[in-house]
């Protein structure tokens, strides 16, 4: 079925709804669409597949109904899955009952901070990296993960799992995976899935904020009615939203944290604002992305104090570069607070500092610099990842933030008055489209504050070796959290009680 006969046969079960239902919501839902629909002309698209991403402000959009030939064995569709009308949109179920949500290829376009998407490549347009690993779209968690007979579950209403023995630790999966953040991605390996990729929380980014710039009623997009228009979420330690405190949680019993999935209005929960969408983004536990990391460089050789050149090897570094030493850098190690300006750079192994060194530097010392981010390589799998190979330099390829991440500086916020927010590049190969694959926002386009355009969203600014970057916020956040929210001070042993995270399974 082609795009202009899915809109058709769209318009047709719209237009049933409005004229046959006596539920004033459905009513509302189904008037607001056809508005959107009847207006867009599917003459500019080319044919192609009717399970696609929709149109912002539209029902179904976000989702897509599944093609039975991608179906993965063992998965079935939930009651209404072909239905955009239907709260089961797009959803499906695997054989231990955990409840998907799937994610087909789209292509989007920035124009300043203005988004535009596409179900098919047009001219202007660049199709995310999550779609490059899932050339045929992604299934995710409809809901945070919880441990339901043993086995890591998509599920509502269950306590969600946590990287720390004092709360509903992943531990005690019978895959028995260790109590921290490189666990959860073995936990999630061991159960037949892999961790959410930061590729892929991009991707849901992305369709957020053209819900929230599409002016779609709330019929068609729950949390457009209380600013900032995006997900809503349980924070500020108090079962409720930040800034609509009408959308309240139940209580899972430890802490200030929830039952997944158990906002008081669903779909002011979702990423795409509809009861079809993916749960719990915002809030109610951070969540573990896979793709980014950090790994700090070791010296080549011993340097005493008052010393202003320095042996790295292979040290990648160029004049202005601003760099600290700190310890062995196992991982999570982080640097001293002496920072030094590379002023003059020798060869590929050697580099003159603008200060003489304030102390010896040992030959294993840790070089700390912006350009040492990492972001996995499009070659290597993401379904591949596991606790022995998460922080191996060779699957990824250096990612230089300096300009945005380039010391401890801590939090910052999206939105800078016109600024342009997100970065943006059709070239694929270009460091601007691999920062805008993580999320990672321009040096222009961050504040003291943010502003609501982007949620007021913070990014937590830290240069920590054998970073696992941390997503969305928890129970305990407040306005700094939301889908545009990341933490990048957390490391691969670390634990705590309020890190979880999605599941998801690439097509």
């Amino acid at each position: 079925m082609g795009l202009k006969s899915a809109r058709d046969t769209i318009v047709q079960r719209l237009e049933e709804v409005a004229k046959d239902s006596t539920n004033l919501e459905e009513i509302a839902y189904a008037g607001a669409s056809l508005e959107k629909l009847v207006k867009i002309d599917f003459d500019v698209l080319p044919e192609d597949t009717a399970y696609n991403i929709g149109v912002p402000g539209t029902a179904g959009f976000g989702v897509a109904a599944i093609k039975d030939e991608l179906l993965p064995s063992g998965y079935a569709k939930l009651s209404g899955h072909d239905d955009v009308m239907s709260p089961n949109y797009g959803n499906v179920v695997d054989a231990h009952g955990s409840v998907f949500v799937y994610i087909p290829p789209f292509h989007y376009k920035m124009s300043g901070n203005v988004i535009a998407i596409s179900p098919v490549a047009t001219s202007g347009f660049v199709k995310p990296r999550a779609f490059y690993d899932a050339p045929n779209g992604f299934l995710v968690f409809k809901y945070l993960a919880g441990n339901v007979g043993g086995k890591l579950t998509s599920k509502q209403f269950v306590d969600p799992v946590s990287t720390s023995t004092s709360h509903n630790p992943i531990g005690n999966l019978i895959s028995s995976p260790a109590n921290n953040y490189g666990g959860f991605v073995d936990a999630c390996k061991g159960d037949g899935y892999k961790t959410l990729t930061i590729f892929e929380w991009n991707a849901l980014q992305l369709i957020s904020l053209a819900q929230s710039q599409s002016g779609a009623s709330t019929a068609l997009c729950a949390y457009n009615d209380v600013a900032p228009y995006f997900p809503k979420g349980n924070l500020a330690n108090a079962l409720k939203d930040y800034n609509d405190s009408s959308v309240t949680f139940t209580a899972s019993g430890y802490s200030n944290c929830a039952l997944t999935g158990s906002g008081s209005d669903l779909a002011k929960t979702t990423h795409n604002g509809q009861n079809s969408g993916v749960a719990d983004v915002t809030g109610n536990m951070w969540k573990i992305v896979t793709g980014l990391t950090y790994l700090a460089k070791v010296t080549g050789t011993a340097t005493a104090s008052g010393e202003t050149t320095v042996t790295i090897a292979n040290h990648g570094l160029a004049v202005d570069d601003v760099i600290y030493f700190g310890g062995t850098p196992s991982s999570g190690s982080t640097y001293n607070t002496a920072a030094y300006t590379v002023t003059a750079v020798s060869d590929t192994n050697t580099v003159t500092l603008n200060n003489a060194l304030e102390r010896d530097i040992a030959s294993t010392d840790g070089v700390y610099s912006a350009r040492y981010f990492r972001v996995l390589k499009t070659s290597v799998n993401p379904n591949d990842l596991t606790t022995s190979n998460l922080l191996d330099e060779s699957n990824y390829d250096m990612l230089d933030l300096t300009g945005i991440v380039g010391s401890n500086a801590g939090w910052t916020y999206l939105g800078n008055g016109v600024n342009q927010v997100l970065n943006f590049s059709t070239d694929t190969n270009s460091k601007e489209y691999k920062k805008a694959s993580v999320g990672i926002p321009t040096s222009a386009g961050v504040s003291s504050s943010g502003t609501t355009s982007f949620g007021n969203d913070g990014l937590n600014r830290y240069l920590r070796n054998g970073l696992v970057v941390l997503v969305g916020g928890a129970w305990s956040n407040s306005g700094s959290a939301g889908v545009f929210c990341a933490n990048l001070t957390s490391y691969s042993s670390y634990s705590s009680s309020s890190v979880g995270g999605f599941a998801s399974v690439s097509l």
